[in-house]
């Protein structure tokens, strides 16, 4: 599970919403903030926050050791 605050978990989930990368995940017809809620959402799964590690770091997420 990646510790995050709510406060980072909803930032950091705009910024990933907005990458390239991960535009193929966002459901057909949902907005940036959609995609962004729906990413916030799993952000707090831990299964699916680990598909998420990789592009956290590309948005200036540093994970605590």
């Amino acid at each position: 599970m990646i510790k995050i605050t709510d406060k980072q978990r909803l930032m950091f989930a705009k910024k990933l919403a907005n990458l390239p990368e991960l535009g193929s995940h966002a459901p057909i017809g949902a907005s940036t903030d959609d995609h962004a809620n729906k990413i916030a959402d799993e952000l707090l799964e831990p299964t699916k926050s680990e598909f998420y590690l990789p592009f956290l770091g590309l948005v200036g997420f540093k994970l605590s050791k």
